[in-house]
């Protein structure tokens, strides 16, 4: 087994410009302290070691519970404990072998951890498109829409026969005996007129309804294919940015190593940490989309129902008015 060589450990401070090299340390005992020790003490906060446990490419300076600036101040395992990585790739205590081996292992890691959470909401997102399946319900078809419109002039037609178009109608012969018997009937059938008025009232509410209900499905389709836009495009820009960011840091680390340079600069968490989109973003936009749509599905019996209601009553009142109006006038014929 090789022995480790006391290499030159640099030591660098955080300014404006970046990690600057203010000097160099070929004391072991320098190039192994622990980042999370004061005074000789290990800093026990378990949520911040929690924190640090985690993934450097998942790290958002934004929303970040604690500040990070470099990717090595991440733990990552050796064995049996736990180290930062910045102390595993400058300890001479370790060989340059061991080291190379341990940054391969860290990174590995990183990606796997990675691409496990980035599968799960990418697999998450394309159940949404199971989950639309059904927003057609909430479309009235043409055919009805055309026929409480043709129901509506009609029954206003009908009774109102004190209006300017029954007086025209009524110039004429023909047009003079329908009118009368409509006269006669309504005079017969007071409640023909109640029916009438209310249909026309059921009929004015429907079409209010059908505007309401049609806009409400068009609005969520609409922002669903936004969403859905949105979230192919940021799968590609996801999947492309964080391909480029670990190959970059992997090279930058591993090229150290097998370059046997004396020092190099600990990488800016800028470097690697997620952009603005990312897969916390496109999990909450996935997940909105989601909500609005279970929503609207828990209340599909809502407006399914109000909307039957007003298509039984509204035809039925219809049926019954024009109906009997019909049966009276054929029988004032014989």
């Amino acid at each position: 087994m090789p022995k480790p060589s006391k290499s030159k450990t640099a030591v660098y401070e955080l300014s404006e410009k970046g990690y600057v090299k203010v000097g160099e340390d070929t004391s072991a005992a320098s190039a192994s302290i622990n980042p999370y020790q004061q005074d000789g003490q290990i800093n026990t906060d378990s949520a911040k070691m929690l924190f640090l446990r985690g993934n450097p490419f998942m790290y958002n300076s934004k929303t970040a519970a604690y500040p990070i600036t470099s990717v090595e101040e991440y733990l990552i395992k050796v064995r049996k404990q736990e180290m930062a990585f910045g102390d595993v790739l400058r300890n001479p205590e370790f060989t340059r072998r061991k080291r190379r081996k341990l940054i391969k292992q860290a990174f590995q890691t990183w990606d796997k951890q990675y691409n496990t959470q980035k599968k799960t909401v990418f697999t998450e997102n394309e159940k949404t498109v199971d989950v639309i399946g059904d927003v057609n319900f909430m479309k009235i078809p043409l055919g009805v829409k055309l026929l409480i419109i043709f129901l509506f002039a009609l029954m206003i037609f009908i009774i109102s026969t004190d209006s300017f178009l029954w007086e025209k109608i009524a110039q004429h012969n023909f047009g003079f005996r329908i009118y009368n018997l409509l006269i006669g009937i309504f005079e017969g059938a007071a409640w023909l007129k109640i029916v009438g008025n209310l249909t026309v009232y059921l009929l004015i509410l429907f079409i209010f309804y059908a505007a309401i209900y049609t806009m409400i499905s068009t609005d969520y389709v609409k922002e669903y294919k936004m969403a859905q836009n949105y979230l192919k495009k940021s799968e590609k820009t996801i999947s492309r940015q964080y391909k480029k960011k670990f190959q970059k840091a992997r090279k930058y680390y591993l090229s150290y190593v097998n370059s046997k340079k004396p020092f190099i600069a600990p990488m800016d968490i800028k470097a690697v940490e997620e952009g603005q989109v990312n897969i916390a973003t496109f999990d909450r936009v996935r997940q909105v989309t989601v909500d609005r749509a279970y929503k609207l599905k828990k209340s599909r019996p809502i407006y399914v129902g109000i909307k039957n209601i007003f298509l039984f009553l509204s035809i039925g009142g219809s049926a019954t008015v024009i109906g009997y109006a019909l049966f009276k006038m054929i029988l004032s014929v014989f």
